[in-house]
C-alpha cells in the first residue's frame, strides 16, 4: 500500500510538472493572432467614445476612422465575421468589466436574421480559445460547455488544437484589420453576378430565444451603464426588410436610437458600391459611414 501511494504521489508530481510545461503554448498563441481586440479588451485599452459592435455589416461597412475624423470623437470598431448577438453581448460584458463605458454603441443588426439561428452567424469561439491564458475566458468557455471544470487548475485541459498552432496568423488579403479595427474590402470582386433582389417576409415564429434574449440583455447593460445605444441597420444589394425593423421596435427600449441608410439613395441600388450581396466595398462603406457621422453629429445637438 505504502509503494503504491508512492508511485501515485511521484506520478501526480511529474503529471503536475508536465501539465504546466503546456503552459508555453497557452502563453505563446496570443502574440500569434493577427486580431487582437479582444485581448486589447481584456488588458483595458479599449476606452473610447464610440464603439461599433455587430457582424461583418459592422467590420465591413463601417470606418471607424472615418467616423472619429467627421464627429471628433474617439471611435473603434469591434464588428467581427460571422458573430451573432449572443458574442455581441459577450464583448459588451467584457468591455464593461475591464474598460470605462463608451459614450455611444453602434450596434448593427442582420436584417433579417439577427433573432433566427443561420450557419452564417455564430458565437466565435475561434477568438476565445487562442487567450485560455486569462481565467477570464476559461470561465466563459466553462460555462458554454466549451471546457470542463478541470480547466481551472489544469492547463492541459484548458488547450484547444489551435494552440499547438505556432505559425504566425497572417491578416487578410481582401479586407484586412485597420488600426481602427475595421476591415473594409480594399479589393473588388471580380465576380459580380448578382442581382438587386426584393424580400419583406419575416416571421418571429422562428426567433431563438435565446438570441433574442441576448438582445435584451445587451440593451439593459446599455441602459444601466448610461451607454447611448443606436440600432444600426446596414444596406443589402436588396430591398429594405420594414417588417424586420418593425419587429426590432417591438422589443426595442424606448430610449434606443435607430439608424436606417438612406433607403432612396439610388447608389445603394448600384452594384458599383457592394462587394457582394451583402457588404458594401470601400467607396459604399465611405458612403454609408459618411450618413453614421452626419446622424450621430446630429444627436450631439
Amino acid at each position: 500500500m505504502r509503494k503504491f501511494l508512492l508511485r501515485l504521489l511521484l506520478f501526480s508530481c511529474i503529471f503536475f510538472v508536465v501539465d504546466k510545461l503546456f503552459y508555453v503554448l497557452v502563453a505563446k498563441a496570443p502574440s500569434l493572432e493577427a486580431d487582437k481586440r479582444l485581448e486589447m479588451i481584456l488588458e483595458g485599452k479599449m476606452n473610447k467614445d464610440i464603439l461599433i459592435i455587430g457582424s461583418s455589416r459592422a467590420a465591413e461597412d463601417i470606418l471607424a476612422s472615418q467616423i472619429e475624423k467627421e464627429t471628433q470623437q474617439r471611435t473603434y470598431n469591434l464588428g467581427y465575421q460571422g458573430s451573432n448577438i449572443e458574442f455581441h453581448y459577450f464583448l459588451l460584458k467584457t468591455l464593461l468589466k475591464y474598460n470605462k463605458a463608451p459614450k455611444t454603441i453602434l450596434l448593427t443588426v442582420d436584417n433579417p436574421s439577427e433573432f433566427i439561428p443561420v450557419k452564417s452567424l455564430n458565437f466565435r469561439y475561434d477568438r476565445l480559445y487562442p487567450l485560455v491564458k486569462y481565467n477570464y475566458i476559461t470561465e466563459e468557455l466553462i460555462h458554454r460547455n466549451q471546457k470542463n471544470g478541470f480547466a481551472r487548475f489544469m492547463v492541459l485541459a484548458r488547450i484547444n488544437k489551435t494552440n499547438f498552432d505556432l505559425t504566425k496568423r497572417k491578416p487578410a488579403e481582401k479586407n484586412p484589420l485597420q488600426s481602427c479595427g475595421s476591415s473594409p474590402f480594399l479589393l473588388d470582386n471580380p465576380q459580380k453576378k448578382f442581382q438587386y433582389t426584393y424580400d419583406y417576409k419575416y416571421s418571429a415564429i422562428k426567433e431563438a430565444k435565446s438570441l433574442r434574449n441576448a438582445f435584451g440583455s445587451f440593451q439593459r447593460e446599455c441602459k444601466v451603464n448610461n451607454i447611448r445605444l443606436i440600432v444600426c441597420y446596414a444596406p443589402d444589394f436588396k430591398s429594405f426588410n420594414a417588417n424586420f425593423a418593425r419587429r426590432m421596435k417591438q422589443i426595442s427600449y424606448k430610449e434606443n436610437f435607430t439608424f436606417i441608410y438612406d433607403t432612396t439613395n439610388a447608389k445603394y441600388k448600384n452594384i458599383d458600391y457592394f462587394y457582394d450581396e451583402s457588404h458594401l466595398n470601400y467607396e459604399g462603406a465611405k458612403l454609408f459611414t459618411s450618413e453614421i457621422s452626419r446622424f450621430i453629429n446630429h444627436l450631439k445637438k
